[in-house]
Formats: C-alpha cells, structure tokens, sequence
C-alpha cells in the first residue's frame, strides 16, 4: 500500500488507497495521485513584503498626531501662559489662573481644553470608523482662534496690561504652556487635514470653511458677544435673503423673464394650421 509523503506544513503522513481523500496539507492534492505543488524557497525568502495601505497609514499616523496634539494641550492648560518678571524674580500665570473678562465669565483653560477633548474624542472613535479622522480639523482651526485671542490680549490687550501693571515689572513673555497648546493645536490641525490628503479641493474648501469660523471665534471673543452677536445675527440675516435673492433672479433668468404658453397636452392639443404655397419654383 502506497504511502504519501510527510505534509511539511503539519509534519503528519496520510495513505490513501485509490479514492479520494481529503487532506489537511495545502502541498498536496485531493486525489489519490497526489503530486508535490513545486516550491520555490529562494524565490519566497527574497521576495518583497507586501506594500501595505499607504491610505490605512496615513490614518494611523494622522490618528496618533491628533491624540498627541490634545495631550499637549491639556498638559499646556497647566504651565504659564505668560511669564512676568518683577525685580528679577518671574512669575506665571496659567489658563487656570485666568478668566475670561466679558460675560460669559469663564476659567480660560476649559475653551481650549473642551476643543481638545473633542478632537481625542475623533481620533477614539475613528479608531473603527476612520473616515471620521478629518473632522478632527475643526477643534484644531477653533484652537487656532483662540491661540490667536490669547496672543492678542498679551500683546495688546488686557492680560498684557495687566501683567505690565504691577510693581517691580521689567520685562515679559509667553510661557511654555502657550508654546505647548500651539504645537499641540498644529499637530491636531496639520493630522486632520492630511488624513484627507487624497482631495486637495475638498481638503481646501474645509480649510477656508474652519478659517472663517476661527476668524469668527477670534471676533467674538475680542470683542464681547453681548456686543459682537447682534450684528453677526443681523449680518446672517442680510446675507440669507441676499442670496435668496439672488437665487430667484437667475430662476426668472432661465425662464425667460415673463409668462410662456403652457406645452400642448393630450387633453388640450395643439391647432394645427394649414401650410399655404405662394408661388412655386420650376
């Protein structure tokens, strides 16, 4: 009775006697005249590994750079904003020593660390869905808003005055917690963008779109809700009907700007006239 060679694979020997058999081993055939698939080992050791998705990547990496980014702003909201030096000696102050000066008054580290929070929270969920990853742009491009108010009031605004006002001042500067909610607010905003670097124009219109609102965020901060709402309502406002507007004079446009006759129907056809002949041509 014939016996098949040992299965390299699972290292066990099978017989078979005429019929067909199956077996555990991927080298050898179902039937009874089981042949050796041939095998190439030089070939297998140097042949390349495959090239994994450059798309699946890229969202890992974007994935780990927003988690990156929201730690170090929340580790920023900690370390001084702003250091001032009074008679040789600095003192800091950090977003939880601040407030925010208009109504609503309000600790200045919970707006930058409620952005952050956000953005982790994308990256989280986009471990299972990652077509979520460039969501996590928008905390980034609010972030950069209100990076930019902060930098604001220091240089020529109130937090600035303020630390310029006390006894013994010589001279001031950002902190580390300002320069560590940046790179954080960066990495967010830079990871959000290229996990959708497959669409340059959907990547631009995103981009201009969390611009707009970054300005808007900077606006209202700076200036006061209370002074600053009213009018961005009232601008929201003209701005809808004016593209209402708009919209209906190019309806009217297309349809030639007056009353046309109704197409002809089977319940009311169209007359047909008869063709008269003037003059004919020999």
């Amino acid at each position: 009775m014939k016996r098949d060679p040992p299965c390299l694979m699972s290292g066990q020997s099978f017989r078979t006697d005429g019929r067909a058999q199956r077996t555990l081993c991927p080298l050898f055939s179902l039937t009874h005249n089981a042949q050796v698939m041939p095998f190439d080992l030089e070939q297998a050791i140097s042949a390349p590994p495959p090239r994994p998705d450059s798309k699946r990547h890229r969202w890992v990496v974007s994935r780990r750079l927003i988690l990156s980014g929201a730690g170090l702003v929340l580790f920023g909201s900690f370390f001084p904003w702003a250091t001032g030096v009074y008679g040789g000696q600095p003192f800091g102050w950090n977003g939880w020593d601040l407030y925010y000066l208009h109504w609503p008054h309000f600790t200045a580290a919970l707006m930058p660390l409620s952005f952050a929070i956000v953005a982790a929270g994308i990256a989280t969920i986009a471990a299972r869905r990652p077509s979520l990853l460039p969501a996590a742009a928008g905390p980034g491009f609010l972030l950069c808003g209100f990076l930019a108010f902060t930098y604001a009031t220091y240089a020529a605004g109130p937090f600035g005055a303020s630390i310029r006002s006390f006894p013994g001042y010589s001279s001031s500067y950002l902190g580390p917690g300002f320069w560590m909610m940046l790179i954080g607010t960066l990495l967010i905003t830079g990871a959000g963008m290229a996990a959708e670097a497959t669409s340059p124009q959907l990547v631009a219109r995103r981009s201009v779109f969390w611009l707009i609102a970054a300005w808007v965020e900077f606006a209202f901060l700076y200036a006061s809700p209370v002074v600053l709402g009213p009018a961005v309502v009232l601008a929201a406002i003209l701005v809808a009907l004016a593209v209402r507007s708009i919209r209906a004079i190019r309806r009217l446009a297309r349809s030639g700007g007056g009353p046309q006759e109704p197409p002809p129907s089977d319940d009311h056809p169209q007359e047909v006239r008869p063709v008269q002949v003037t003059s004919v041509r020999r």
